[in-house]
């Protein structure tokens, strides 16, 4: 990081959000897991299901993402997971990684839980995400 400097110009803030990646191959229903039956052999067993406002339902995987904000996007800490694991799981492990210059940490409400605060303050950097508003769906209301 000191050869880089990433921060020489810029307040010293990371941001944390995650993308969806797709399995190759063919998909494991539910009902199929359940039954603990695999209909096809391309389909990847230890992939897993999300829903994305972006994509709709995709069966694969999750890359968990902290970069610098900055000029110039440096990934600090990645994992990649099972798409069903949860962004506020990860957000602990990626924040815990970060370098000490790290005072910021912004991610969005997805990654938002009191062990992310917690984690954040462990590393005395502070965590920011957005209040909870714009449009969300709900199964009886529809779009707010």
């Amino acid at each position: 990081m000191e050869v880089l400097k990433p921060w020489e110009s810029r307040g010293r803030a990371v941001a944390l959000d995650s993308t969806t990646l797709q399995a190759k191959g063919g998909v494991w229903h539910k009902k199929d897991k359940e039954a603990d039956k695999v209909p096809h052999s391309s389909i990847d067993t230890e992939a897993g299901w999300t829903k994305s406002g972006w994509h709709g339902w995709v069966y694969g995987w999750k890359l968990h993402l902290a970069i610098t904000v900055s000029s110039v996007w440096i990934p600090l800490s990645a994992r990649l997971t099972p798409a069903d694991v949860a962004d506020n799981q990860i957000a602990p492990v990626l924040i815990e990684e970060l370098p000490d210059e790290a005072r910021f940490v912004l991610g969005d409400t997805h990654f938002t839980t009191p062990k992310t605060y917690a984690r954040s303050a462990s590393k005395r950097s502070a965590f920011w995400s957005p209040p909870n508003v714009g449009p969300t769906r709900t199964p009886t209301v529809g779009w707010r």
